[in-house]
């Protein structure tokens, strides 16, 4: 199975399938995961763009040294993106990003999506 990493950001069609085993989806030519509905779907509804994996400058110092582990625990590991309606989930040491539903931002201590002025976030 090719790399994770490369198979995230050069095909947006293919979705890490968040789950025990860790395995590949594929949807058919021409739809796109929508993570709301969790189903593949059309490109205009599914609510993606073409980058799934965003390389940042820095990640920031939380969790173990500020990288996501190799391996996934029973707990998800959560850290902070600079857009407050993002956060990053680590995936078998990759870390994806994710998006808070409309209105709301990451609160980096208690790990959720919450209202932005309980979150404590500033960008």
């Amino acid at each position: 199975m090719q790399d994770v990493k490369q198979a995230l950001t050069e095909k947006p069609e293919i979705i890490p399938k968040i789950g025990i085993d860790g395995q590949f989806k594929s949807c058919q030519s021409g739809l796109h995961f929508n993570a709301k509905l969790n189903v593949c779907d059309y490109p205009d509804k599914a609510g993606c763009d073409s980058e799934i994996v965003e390389k940042p400058d820095k990640i920031p110092k939380i969790g173990i040294d500020g990288q996501c582990p190799k391996e996934d625990s029973e707990n998800p590991v959560l850290l902070p993106h600079k857009n407050c309606t993002k956060f990053y989930m680590c995936h078998n040491g990759v870390p994806l990003v994710k998006s808070c539903q409309t209105g709301l931002h990451f609160n980096a201590k208690l790990n959720v999506c919450d209202y932005p002025d309980k979150a404590g976030c500033d960008s």
